[in-house]
């Protein structure tokens, strides 16, 4: 037995010292010999500590990080605190303030019965123009009911879809209404006639008509064009009267006057017809004049 203990030890001692299948460094085998006494310990903490001693690139490194993650912070705070400030009315503070103007745009102007309506899921419609307030507000109505032309008759799509066409002021307005006081389409379009009613074009009367005239220098086709635009925005006028004073306004010794008191004309197509002929005639002369001019 002891013979077999002396073998044993014999061969524990030749053994290279292997940890695993990788052979142990003297360095870590010294290291691992030591104990580590509190002096050792204080030792290491100070040679750390003189390895993360600061250079101007960790410094560099440090001062992006704080800017990045600490001062926005700092800033948001401080921004934030000015803005509470501005916004103290008394007691009412900010929030107060934005949750006020928010329960405002929740509460719906609509009746229960419009409100509790159920919608398509694809609602068609033609395009929307935004109407400003520098519009007329009858001919957005109108605008407004030919895009929803396929729901015509339904209250409850066209009152809910009537907020999507309009601008930035109509929209406060609308947001303005009182809870549940919108019973209906007709209802809705009478308190948005009736509220923009001052952006509306004063129509145009047969007094306008009566009084144009066309000036010196002033050729055919730019006067009919100034007269048809004024003839367009007045309602129920007779083409006797619209002939009459169209002749009227062109000069006494004009050849459209002189040619239409010798072969008037019944219809405003056959006034069209003879205004362009002489319009025509007009522009060869002033073609003409220019070149001569120009030689």
């Amino acid at each position: 037995m002891v013979v077999h203990k002396q073998t044993h030890s014999r061969r524990r001692r030749s053994r290279s010292p292997v940890i695993g299948r990788y052979e142990a460094s003297p360095r870590k085998r010294g290291r691992r010999s030591k104990s580590r006494t509190p002096e050792r310990r204080a030792s290491s903490r100070k040679g750390r500590s003189r390895d993360r001693s600061s250079t101007p690139e960790k410094e560099g490194t440090r001062k992006h990080h704080r800017d990045r993650y600490e001062k926005p912070d700092a800033d948001w705070a401080k921004a934030t605190a000015h803005k509470s400030k501005e916004f103290e009315d008394g007691t009412v503070t900010a929030r107060e303030a934005a949750r006020k103007a928010l329960s405002n745009i929740a509460a719906s102007p609509f009746a229960k019965r419009l409100q509790e309506a159920r919608l398509l899921s694809r609602v068609k419609h033609g395009t929307f123009v935004l109407y400003e307030t520098n519009t007329d507000p009858v001919a957005h109505i109108q605008h407004y009911q030919q895009a929803m032309f396929m729901h015509e008759g339904d209250d409850a799509i066209l009152c809910k879809m009537f907020p999507s066409s309009l601008g930035k002021v109509a929209l406060a307005w609308f947001h303005k209404l009182g809870p549940r006081s919108i019973r209906g389409w007709r209802q809705l379009a009478e308190e948005f006639t009736t509220r923009f009613l001052t952006s509306r074009k004063v129509p145009k009367t047969f007094e306008s008509l009566s009084t144009m005239k066309q000036e010196e220098n002033e050729q055919i086709r730019d006067y009919a064009k100034k007269y048809w635009e004024t003839f367009n925005e007045i309602e129920s006028c007779s083409e006797e009267y619209a002939i009459a004073t169209f002749k009227t306004g062109l000069p006494v010794r004009g050849e459209l006057r002189r040619s239409l008191n010798k072969h008037p004309v019944a219809t405003l197509a056959k006034l069209m017809e003879r205004i362009e002929q002489h319009a025509r005639m007009e522009e060869d002369i002033l073609r003409e004049d220019g070149r001569m001019v120009a030689e």
